[in-house]
């Protein structure tokens, strides 16, 4: 049964609440999914003459230029924002269909028009044993797995590898022998520690930890980004040591956003209470659940936190809220493995918004150029930005 489309009055009104921030969540979802199936194929403006299509698209733009400053947007540039704008200026759905329709298809073409496909990330890894042996974990790796001792593979719903690290009868427990799972670009990875604890790695990512916890607490490290579900052992607390930073718990649920290109390290928090001390000083923060811990030079700042955000990419999304472009870019470089060269300053232009992880580049890229604000051009593994 199809429900009923709402009309052109009822998304007016809607559009006047999310740009004066007075719509609810609810509104701002609702207006959210009609952007969804506005964009299918048969809602498309096709049927439109490419001349009135380039009419109508300058006359928007122009409105949204005027409306919303050309550097900055003001309105959160992706998902129900530019529908929000376009429908609150021009008064006429169909408008809208018409810039949007003209846009995607020239911004396509502009981006593919020389380009090889870009795939997005996958089950890749490789596991250093404490040995120094060095095995690729892929796809194709599970069989030959299999066959080490201490280790068991499992595929998750979704198709993802987890690797579990388990006890080996009649060997003893070594916790000076250390393993490293490390993650490329364009890989991503699960992994079981031998104290039950899950964890999920990103991409560009290292973790290295013991064949076995021993002692008197439970020590890994990072390196780039990974979320953790830590196994409760009120006997034995987790530690996770990053350059500059090291992060106490017991039993709880975190992030950790730690790559060395990055200027601060962020550590978010959903469940449990944890302690972060910035090594360099011995300054210490402990933080609840919901709150965000940012490690900068000049110290451990906490606030609230969007955990939803802040974990999008454990669940396959690029989340974004109000963050700058050249993060952006710094998170689909990982992700898709390729290069950013920026031909002009982009530094204060910022986006908002979300879109799937496992799309082709080229959509992402698209609807980042539907705000007319930044270009792209796909150049083999390169993405040239500019304005």
């Amino acid at each position: 049964m199809k429900s009923k489309k709402p009309g052109v009055k009822q998304l007016q009104q809607l559009a006047a609440k999310v740009l004066s921030g007075k719509a609810t969540p609810a509104e701002k979802a609702f207006l959210d999914s009609y952007y969804d199936v506005f964009d299918s194929p048969q809602n498309k403006a096709d049927d439109l003459p490419a001349g009135d299509a380039q009419q109508l698209a300058e006359e928007i733009k122009a409105r949204l230029d005027h409306t919303t400053g050309k550097r900055y947007g003001m309105l959160r540039q992706m998902k129900f924002y530019p529908i929000a704008a376009s429908l609150a200026l021009v008064f006429a759905f169909g408008f809208w269909a018409a810039y949007k329709h003209f846009i995607i298809a020239n911004s396509k073409q502009n981006l593919s028009a020389s380009a090889r496909p870009i795939v997005p990330g996958g089950n890749k890894a490789t596991l250093t044993l404490a040995d120094g042996r060095k095995i690729s974990l892929g796809d194709h790796s599970i069989a030959a797995l299999s066959k080490l001792p201490g280790v068991k593979i499992s595929t998750t719903k979704d198709g993802q590898l987890i690797y579990r690290v388990i006890s080996v009868a009649g060997e003893p427990a070594n916790g000076k022998q250390l393993n490293t799972m490390e993650t490329p670009r364009g890989g991503i990875y699960q992994i079981y520690l031998p104290d039950g604890t899950h964890v999920w790695l990103n991409s560009a990512t290292k973790l290295t930890y013991p064949v076995a916890f021993t002692g008197h607490e439970r020590r890994v490290e990072l390196s780039g980004e990974a979320y953790f579900e830590v196994a409760h052992n009120p006997a034995k607390p987790f530690k996770v040591i990053s350059k500059d930073q090291e992060i106490e718990v017991l039993g709880t649920h975190f992030n950790v956003n730690a790559y060395a290109d990055e200027p601060n390290f962020r550590t978010t928090l959903l469940k449990g209470s944890i302690k972060i001390t910035a090594t360099t000083s011995g300054a210490a923060k402990i933080i609840k659940p919901g709150q965000q811990a940012v490690l900068r030079q000049t110290g451990i700042q906490v606030h609230k936190a969007d955990t939803g955000n802040a974990i999008a990419w454990e669940t396959g999304t690029f989340s974004f809220d109000n963050e700058p472009i050249t993060s952006i870019m710094k998170k689909i470089s990982r992700w898709y493995d390729v290069d950013i060269v920026y031909n002009d300053d982009v530094s204060d232009i910022r986006f908002g918004g979300t879109v799937s992880r496992f799309a082709d580049i080229t959509k992402v890229l698209s609807k980042l150029q539907l705000t007319n604000t930044v270009h792209f051009k796909i150049d083999g593994r390169r993405i040239l930005v500019m304005k």
